[in-house]
């Protein structure tokens, strides 16, 4: 009889344990994963991570912007061009735009080309060494209506040596401004590379008008065929950082 009440406490002493693990369990395992994503040093600040261990090709397998048509283009970028500084933040999502997640991805994806062909100034280790914030903004026409949304990306490397200011097209994925700027750096900007590399990345061919490399800060104009849209590029430099702004403008008939 003895027996018997030892063996039961036994049993009751492990079924015990087995029901507090299975409640706990789960718990330890949030706690765990949670700490693994928050040490992460490239957690972004709107709640998109990058992983440390993508590298650059993993960029690739990002989805690709659509084909702009001129039309497409013309109108996004004298939208833009006209009424950025009335935009407001948007308060949702028109048909066809993109989510945060898929304007960060094209993004980076883009400026992940552009980087491999050596069309940027240096942006080391991105985007792995980067934190990333993100903004939809609308643009309103006249009959009050949405008629164009934007997203607004900052990069900002962990160093805080390097920043990038992208404006996308919700939409299309089209660059339609790039700010670059890094401190203690110095380099050589081929800005006919820039125009043309960017043009690819844009589907949309075209020519170069003006390039001004011998003086400070270095500029360069970009027609696009068909269309009354100017990429117009400047570089600018001194002894310990470099500047590249990229915008897009529609030009006087």
């Amino acid at each position: 009889m003895k027996n018997r009440i030892f063996w039961y406490s036994v049993v009751a002493f492990v079924v015990s344990l087995l029901v507090t693990a299975s409640v706990l369990m789960p718990g330890v395992l949030l706690s765990r994963t949670e700490d693994s994503i928050l040490s992460s040093s490239s957690t972004v600040s709107t709640g998109i991570s990058f992983s440390q261990q993508q590298n650059a090709t993993a960029a690739s397998k990002t989805p690709t912007p659509s084909v702009v048509s001129v039309a497409q283009m013309t109108r996004s970028v004298q939208l833009y061009e006209q009424g950025v500084q009335k935009s407001v933040l948007s308060t949702e999502f028109s048909n066809g735009s993109m989510d945060m997640k898929e304007a960060v991805d094209a993004c980076v994806q883009q400026i992940t080309t552009l980087l491999q062909k050596g069309a940027l100034v240096p942006l080391a280790q991105f985007p792995q060494a980067y934190t990333v914030s993100a903004e939809q903004r609308t643009i309103m026409g006249d009959s009050g209506n949405p008629a164009l949304q934007y997203w607004d990306i900052a990069f900002l490397s962990l160093s805080n040596q390097t920043k990038m200011d992208v404006s996308l097209d919700a939409q299309t994925g089209m660059f339609l401004s790039i700010r670059i700027s890094v401190e203690n750096a110095t380099g050589i900007v081929d800005l006919m590379s820039t125009a043309e590399a960017i043009a690819q990345e844009m589907h949309m061919s075209g020519r170069l008008l003006l390039l001004d490399e011998q003086g400070i800060p270095q500029t360069a104009s970009w027609k696009f065929n068909n269309a009354a849209v100017l990429m117009q590029l400047s570089v600018d430099e001194n002894t310990s950082s470099i500047s590249l702004l990229m915008e897009m403008h529609v030009s006087p008939a």
